[in-house]
């Protein structure tokens, strides 16, 4: 009997090594031994099931949480650490597959104006609304979309293609442009624009992220100066050397 009870699994307890016509003393302990276990297989079954939903419990906090790091709470974009240290890898994959990056900065025109004129409720407004525009028209699983900082956005675009690209952003720009903003005090409406500055070259060009910004903030101050609401590409050749 305690050898039989020993290699008892769930599947085995209808099995019956005893029944009546044993002694009476053996099969009553038979009895509650068999109880006991089956109790207790379906304790630990029930413990099973509990660990289980506090493991899933505890990897969907994880990840919200993971989400609360990487994300900017106002614009549901990312934030700018999480756009870094993205980099490399969107970096080393592209490499891999010998395709161009384009990195983009987008800065909103006139936006100490619109918290001027309307309030900051419309100025966090607009944000939240170029970010849908921006998840709307750039929606490659493979595009990284982040809130720079204040009314500026940064886009890392993996395999793009250097003839389309600045087509691609001039049509986000005049999606922008002729979308209206609903100022959440006033209840008027208005317009808003963006200049963008952006480089296009192979994964080659360059291992830190700062270098390409350069490009892209030099083009991004050229377009406000001349005149705002303008899109500047500067498209490296693939030959060029880090």
């Amino acid at each position: 009997v305690a050898n039989h009870f020993g290699k008892l699994n769930q599947n085995d307890l209808n099995t019956q090594v005893l029944d009546d016509s044993s002694p009476r003393e053996v099969y009553s302990l038979y009895q509650r031994l068999l109880t006991s276990k089956q109790e207790l297989i379906s304790h630990q079954l029930a413990l099973e099931e509990t660990v289980a939903l506090r493991t899933l419990e505890l990897e969907n906090a994880n990840q919200k949480l993971q989400e609360l790091v990487d994300k900017d709470p106002l614009t549901d974009l990312f934030n700018r650490r999480y756009a870094e240290q993205k980099f490399q890898e969107i970096r080393d994959f592209c490499l891999r597959s010998e395709q161009a990056i384009t990195i983009a900065i987008l800065d909103l025109d006139f936006f100490k104006s619109i918290n001027d004129s309307y309030g900051h409720l419309a100025g966090d407004e607009c944000l939240r609304q170029v970010s849908a525009l921006l998840l709307q028209h750039f929606k490659r699983d493979t595009d990284i979309l982040a809130r720079y900082g204040g009314e500026e956005f940064i886009l890392i675009l993996p395999m793009t293609n250097a003839l389309n690209i600045e087509h691609h952003l001039n049509e986000f720009r005049t999606i922008l442009a002729s979308t209206k903003i609903d100022s959440p005090d006033s209840k008027q409406q208005f317009n808003l624009t963006a200049s963008i500055g952006a480089i296009t070259a192979n994964a080659n060009y360059h291992a830190q992220l700062d270098k390409w910004i350069k490009i892209a903030d030099d083009n991004l101050y050229q377009a406000k100066a001349q005149g705002r609401n303008r899109v500047n590409v500067s498209i490296i050749n693939p030959q060029s050397e880090p």
